[in-house]
């Protein structure tokens, strides 16, 4: 859908005389961003007597621009919740201190008819802010005052997982759809194009403007490299959601913007001509690379042009080398630019120091990864963080950054982390990995979380998603667990499967939501003030542990559904948990004992089939083959059972499994004993 189709909707907003110029969290947009549009789906479409328009987006497309450039086209008033702590600031009450109480009337009876328009953005530093029930109260409140509206004048905009939960506020209090929804998609080629060009325009190169040919074919020189090593062809590069998806993605688009800026693109485009197919993250990690040397050298020319240096000195690549830089950059914008900050970082001979030192100094401000006092660009910050987590002597320093700026995260930050660790991860970073991965859902895809005990000591998180096209990807890590690195999930858990005898922390100090989950650990941590369990729709929320920590007081559960929710760990019959209380649930986990072994691999393997979120991912072979079963041998002969004796049945024309409700009769095989892990007779029978 066209950006101007969706602009007309709204009306034009009656202009308001603000009494606090310069409120916190309202503002006039003055001027218009400079915003390449992108396209837009229509998800439920907008009609006569729905007041509210709600755009959802995966992480880092440009929604808080295109909302600053929506208001500015209507005249509006744009509100960035990040800045408000919803439930201390109500709507009204907000709207009475920017724009006077005496006014407060007038305001709200032009809402009514749909005069005034408002822009609502920041719903996810909100959600970190304020909680869901912030969000919740400030949603409902808001649709009271404009639910007579025969306009469009309330817009909102957030993440896709968060807009889900202001879907679910809005369908609990009114009967008829009150709100439309779109999402803003990724970029097409000529939109791809463009922002290179703006993102070429605002580091002062315009030489596009006289190479025309050249940018173009070194362009798009870049995208056919990159799709290759996405597997797919030149001519579907942008009709393939995995190629338009990483191609269509501002990050991606403002590194390679970056990377050319300076350039001569001829050279460029030959260096690709013989170079090796490599998949569309390795190449931006090559291009984010090729900026890090490029600052690098910059500094060694500086030294070498103002200082004399010893014949025989040959330890240059050692200064400002990509790990300085970053430890550099990250310490830098943590301290709030105090150069003083990064002298621990700048070691180098007596002669060199004081020279190096001011070298440093005078590029680190204007280094391409920093922008306005802060990380240029998104793609940038993910890199930054995640090479830096995997560093020994910074891991920690690194997490303490994370944490202290509430840094969240774009899809890139998973496959960086991937990329640097080799695959492994620790518990504590489980969640980044997590939010990451959920920050590229469009709507209506879904996830599927899996930590599971392989042996040993030894255990495996495995991360799946849907793509555009309904096709099963995902992120497999070994995962390190202990009690100094558990599990950690700070905002949300959905669709998720814990089968572990270690430690999970759920909750960072604020709300924590839980939908559609099964959790079995030994030891398990809450720091929450409070805790959403949603169990709409078919989803399921089973939590049993074999000890249990509270780490904030006065905890309060709330539980949304009609949908099962069970608990069973120490204190667990006390309040706020007592409710939900089901002395039949066990602990899943391995033990020195066949049975129990495939038992275990049992409830893995079936586990996945049996609720909605999950049903496509227990469907899809690969995911059963290669992230549950994989190697493991108990859960190969258990898998090859079920597949023998029909209990597991691949659709015919189809890589799909069906399960054989008939067959998990006949072998004893049923949901509340896998929940119990109760072992009857003909189960036994079947898994001897």
């Amino acid at each position: 859908m066209e950006v101007q189709g969706l602009i007309s909707k709204v009306m034009r907003s009656f202009d308001l005389e603000k009494k606090i110029e310069n409120h916190n969290a309202i503002s006039k947009i003055e001027k218009a961003p400079k915003y390449i549009f992108p396209t837009f789906k229509e998800i439920i479409p907008s009609a006569n007597g729905k007041p509210i328009m709600i755009f959802s987006a995966p992480g880092a497309v440009g929604k808080t621009t295109f909302a600053k450039y929506f208001a500015y086209q209507k005249n509006s008033y744009y509100w960035d919740l990040s800045k408000l702590k919803l439930g201390d600031n109500t709507f009204i009450g907000t709207v009475a201190d920017c724009f006077g109480h005496e006014n407060l009337v007038g305001i709200l009876q032009r809402l009514e008819k749909g005069e005034i328009s408002f822009f609502f953005d920041g719903f996810d530093e909100a959600e970190m802010i304020s909680g869901l029930d912030g969000i919740y109260n400030f949603v409902t409140e808001i649709y009271k005052y404009v639910k007579k509206s025969p306009h469009v004048n309330v817009i909102f905009f957030s993440r896709t997982e968060t807009v889900e939960w202001i879907l679910l506020s809005l369908e609990e209090i009114q009967e008829s759809e009150s709100f439309s929804l779109y999402e803003i998609d990724y970029f097409g080629y000529k939109g791809a194009l463009d922002f290179i060009k703006l993102v070429l325009e605002e580091s002062g190169d315009t030489s596009f403007l006289t190479h025309v040919e050249p940018f173009h074919n070194v362009v798009n020189k870049i995208f056919n490299v990159i799709g290759a090593g996405l597997e797919v062809s030149p001519e579907e590069i942008w009709n393939h959601d995995i190629s338009k998806s990483f191609l269509g993605y501002s990050p991606v688009l403002q590194t390679i913007g970056n990377y050319l800026a300076g350039q001569n693109y001829i050279e460029i485009q030959n260096s690709f001509d013989g170079s090796q197919v490599k998949s569309g993250l390795n190449v931006i990690s090559d291009f984010i690379n090729s900026l890090l040397q490029r600052e690098q050298n910059k500094v060694i020319n500086s030294l070498r042009e103002n200082i004399n240096c010893p014949a025989r000195f040959d330890g240059w690549e050692m200064i400002y080398s990509p790990e300085v830089q970053l430890k550099c950059i990250v310490t830098y914008l943590d301290s709030k630019y105090d150069s003083t900050s990064i002298i621990q970082f700048i070691q180098g001979e007596p002669w060199l120091e004081n020279a190096y030192m001011e070298a440093v100094i005078q590029f680190l401000p204007n280094h391409p990864f920093i922008r306005k006092g802060d990380f240029a660009s998104v793609s940038f910050k993910d890199y930054t963080l995640a090479y830096l987590l995997s560093i020994n002597d910074f891991k920690d320093d690194a997490f303490g950054m994370i944490k202290k700026n509430d840094y969240t995260f774009s899809p890139l930050f998973a496959g960086y982390y991937s990329k640097m660790s080799n695959k492994k991860c620790l518990g504590i970073h489980a969640g980044l990995i997590y939010d990451s991965v959920s920050s590229k859902l469009q709507y209506g895809n879904s996830q599927l979380l899996t930590v599971s005990k392989e042996k040993d000591n030894e255990y495996s998180l495995d991360i799946s998603y849907e793509d555009g096209d309904g096709q099963i990807n995902s992120f497999s890590f070994d995962c390190i667990l202990s009690e100094e690195t558990p599990l950690v999930f700070e905002k949300r858990l959905h669709n998720a499967i814990i089968l572990i005898d270690n430690h999970l922390k759920l909750g960072g100090g604020r709300s924590f939501e839980v939908r559609d989950s099964e959790i079995s650990c030994s030891d398990l941590h809450i720091d929450a003030s409070d805790i959403t369990v949603n169990c709409y729709e078919e989803s399921i929320v089973n939590i049993v542990s074999a000890n249990y920590n509270q780490i904030t007081g006065n905890l309060k559960v709330r539980k949304l559904g009609e949908n099962d929710f069970n608990v069973n760990f120490p204190g667990s019959r006390r309040y706020p948990w007592s409710e939900y209380y089901n002395e039949n649930l066990k602990m899943s986990t391995l033990e020195d004992n066949s049975f129990s072994d495939k038992l275990y691999a049992l409830k893995l393997i079936l586990t996945p089939f049996r609720k909605h979120n999950k049903n496509a991912f227990g469907k899809q072979h690969e995911y059963i083959e290669n992230i549950i079963v994989k190697d493991n041998s108990n859960r190969k002969l258990v898998f090859e059972k079920l597949l023998r004796n029909g209990v597991l049945v691949k659709s015919h024309g189809s890589p799909m499994y069906e399960l054989n409700d008939s067959k998990l009769q006949q072998y004893g095989i049923n949901w509340g004993d896998l929940k119990s892990l109760n072992m009857n007779e003909k189960l036994e029978k079947f898994l001897s």
